[in-house]
């Protein structure tokens, strides 16, 4: 008998850091509006994730609107064309963040938006209590973090700039939803992700 288990996150160490830190001056730390709605999205920055995708969709959005983008390019070249991209729109790079610095500015952020490849950060963002906007470049279903319309799938063929804003402004623009999915994604880490919750069937298997 086998079941798959997800990586999980750690549930008591993203409340423990939410107890003891302020939204306002997390923002204030990694440069970012108390008054704005902020977009995360980051990780391992190469080609296969797709950041410049999440960076265009930002011409399509309103102003009061911030992406910030955290972890470090694989190539210099690439993250030399990624600052290029944020010219004239509301992106900042955090540059590379350890756990818990990563947890804090997910913790400050609204939203996450991940254009492709999985990682974790999936997973962490989840945890930290974020709608998820994703894209499914094929290869691993995400359906299993999905458990409480807490994620929205983007579909391979749909992975571009102007869908992504479109997906996304949906949310944020939709107030009732937003909060939904805020409470599908605790519900989601409570149920399934809490790295107790895997221990324990860990042991039971």
């Amino acid at each position: 008998n086998m079941e798959l288990l997800p990586l999980g996150v750690d549930l008591a160490l993203i409340n423990e850091i939410k107890d003891k830190t302020d939204r306002k001056m997390s923002r204030e730390k990694f440069g970012l509006s108390a008054n704005k709605i902020i977009i995360a999205t980051g990780g391992k920055l190469n080609e296969i994730k797709r950041t410049d995708v999440a960076i265009k969709m930002m011409e399509k959005l309103p102003s009061n609107v911030h992406l910030v983008v955290y972890g470090k390019a694989f190539t210099d070249e690439f993250g030399a064309y990624l600052q290029k991209l944020t010219e004239g729109k509301n992106v900042s790079f955090t540059g590379w963040l350890n756990l818990e610095e990563t947890i804090e500015l997910l913790l400050c952020s609204d939203i996450a938006v991940y254009p492709a490849s999985q990682s974790v950060l999936w997973q962490q963002s989840i945890g930290c209590g974020l709608p998820v906007v994703a894209g499914d470049s094929g290869g691993q279903d995400m359906e299993y973090l999905n458990r409480h319309n807490n994620l929205v799938k983007v579909n391979v063929e749909n992975i571009n700039p102007e869908y992504f804003a479109k997906t996304v402004w949906g949310i944020l623009n939709d107030q009732e939803r937003f909060v939904l999915m805020k409470e599908g994604a605790k519900k989601t880490v409570e149920e399934f992700l809490d790295y107790k919750i895997l221990a324990l069937k860990t042991i039971a298997l």
